[in-house]
């Protein structure tokens, strides 16, 4: 089997195994992210303080062999257990640390969300992303997930990184109108 078989069977495969799966009571989170970093110490607090705004209750971070200061940043969040850390290192690991987030903790959330670092979740409608979530599985008693589309934002004209703020505040111009989405999406699976 070739290596790019193997990345487009496995995801597919454990996604289908949770797919129809009920609501358990068990279940300790309503929304959970799944995301594989690399030296993201300059944004990622703003991302997690972001997420956990608008719903997010319990990060799956998977540390693909970061070399700056992002895992003492996390240690807070760590220790009070709002982040799952797993030390992931080597190349092209991201796909295999999804699998294994499924794997290991498909019945903790009742979603997950798959996303990256520089991705945040927008709800538009809704301040908090599960009630869009809910209101849109209850809808469509088949569906075993929701992509979200993306929305691009730019450098805001900027030519070099500003060295002050360090967050993304400053990048707040949309590269499309919001009229005009990307096609491409992101995956909250309803586990």
């Amino acid at each position: 089997m070739s290596k790019i078989s193997h990345i487009v069977r496995l995801p597919l495969r454990l996604v289908d195994t949770i797919r129809f799966r009920k609501p358990s009571s068990s279940q300790k989170y309503d929304l959970s992210v799944v995301c594989i970093i690399k030296n993201e110490g300059r944004y990622i607090e703003e991302w997690i303080q972001f997420h956990k705004l608008v719903g997010v209750q319990h990060f799956y971070i998977y540390d693909n062999d970061s070399d700056d200061n992002t895992k003492e940043l996390l240690t807070p969040w760590i220790e009070n257990g709002d982040i799952t850390y797993t030390f992931w290192p080597g190349k092209g690991r991201q796909l295999d640390a999804y699998n294994d987030t499924l794997r290991r903790y498909r019945n903790d959330s009742k979603y997950l969300a798959v996303i990256d670092a520089d991705e945040f979740l927008m709800p538009i409608n809704k301040v908090d992303i599960k009630e869009r979530l809910d209101e849109i599985i209850s809808s469509n008693s088949h569906a075993g997930g929701v992509a979200i589309n993306w929305c691009m934002f730019g450098s805001s004209g900027l030519i070099a990184r500003p060295e002050m703020g360090g967050g993304t505040a400053e990048l707040l111009i949309s590269s499309r109108s919001w009229k005009n989405w990307d096609w491409r999406d992101k995956n909250c699976l309803y586990a």
